[in-house]
């Protein structure tokens, strides 16, 4: 059950880190959208530190940071191989793939977060 939250947070990395450099492309800040990312792990580390009412409750939130920044990891990895590439020279319809893909995998560990009883049917 505990790699359910860590794709979830993989994928609301990715999700963000993907559309933070579609964004950014126009002004050639390839490093910014890993830093994004980062920053977002950083905030969901905080968060369960700071807000939650007792440890087991924050260990969630944790867990979840932790995918989000191995998002963030293979997105640094990868900025050389997307440096190469102008998102505007990339068909509109990868873009959108990309996107709705992206998206039903997160809405899908959302899912399997939210009823867990799904994962043992």
């Amino acid at each position: 059950m505990l790699f359910i939250y860590i794709l979830f947070g993989f994928f609301l990395g990715l999700n963000i880190l993907f559309y933070s450099y579609v964004k950014i492309n126009i002004s050639k800040f390839l490093f910014i959208p890993p830093i994004i990312v980062f920053l977002l792990a950083i905030l969901f580390t905080g968060y369960g530190l700071w807000f939650t009412s007792n440890g087991w409750e924050g260990m969630t939130y944790g867990i979840i940071s932790f995918g989000i920044l191995l998002s963030s990891i293979i997105g640094t990895a990868f900025i050389p191989i997307l440096f190469r590439y102008d998102i505007d020279s990339l068909d509109k319809r990868i873009k959108r793939y990309t996107m709705i893909v992206l998206g039903s995998c997160f809405i899908i560990c959302f899912i399997f977060v939210w009823f867990p009883e799904l994962i043992y049917f």
